[in-house]
């Protein structure tokens, strides 16, 4: 009895993991596709607009610095297998649409922070697989909008301890 405890346990954690991305902040959708995509040194990251090559150049360096790859940038998007695209669609400031198929990535958004948001996403999930000659990623499809105005940490001082000196 309690070997099937167990297994049910085990084969249910295995589930739930599978449903789950580690990025942070968690995303708003996840759906899992079938396959995987791999890439090297010989990827090209490509932008469809001159506005979002500081974004591909800073992809590039995070990938360089993490998995060891060079990857080129090519400031036009026609052969390349990563794409940072500025499309019309959620206008929300940071809403992004990242899909992993197994020939291409593409992130989308309306905006540049969208994009920014986007890539970042994708470099927690390439910096969680071993260093190799190649990185695999599974396919999946993620759309998020951040749920307020702005991302990161706000904090509020406690007034006593800002005192112009009277206690």
């Amino acid at each position: 009895m309690k070997f099937k405890i167990v297994l049910v346990f085990i084969l249910f954690s295995g589930y739930v993991r599978a449903q789950n991305v580690n990025i942070i902040p968690q995303p708003k959708s996840v759906v899992n596709g079938t396959g995987q995509f791999t890439f090297s040194n010989h990827s090209t990251v490509g932008v469809n607009d001159a506005s979002l090559l500081p974004i591909a150049r800073y992809f590039q360096k995070q990938v360089s610095q993490s998995a060891g790859f060079t990857l080129a940038v090519d400031n036009k998007d026609a052969g390349s297998v990563i794409h940072l695209l500025l499309t019309n669609g959620d206008p929300a400031a940071g809403a992004y649409s990242l899909k992993i198929v197994a020939n291409e990535i593409t992130i989308s958004s309306s905006n540049r922070d969208g994009v920014f948001y986007g890539m970042i996403s994708l470099l927690q999930m390439i910096k969680d697989q071993p260093r190799g000659e190649t990185i695999s990623l599974a396919s999946l499809t993620i759309t998020d909008t951040p749920r307020y105005q702005w991302r990161g940490l706000m904090l509020d001082e406690i007034p006593p301890f800002f005192r112009d000196g009277k206690s």
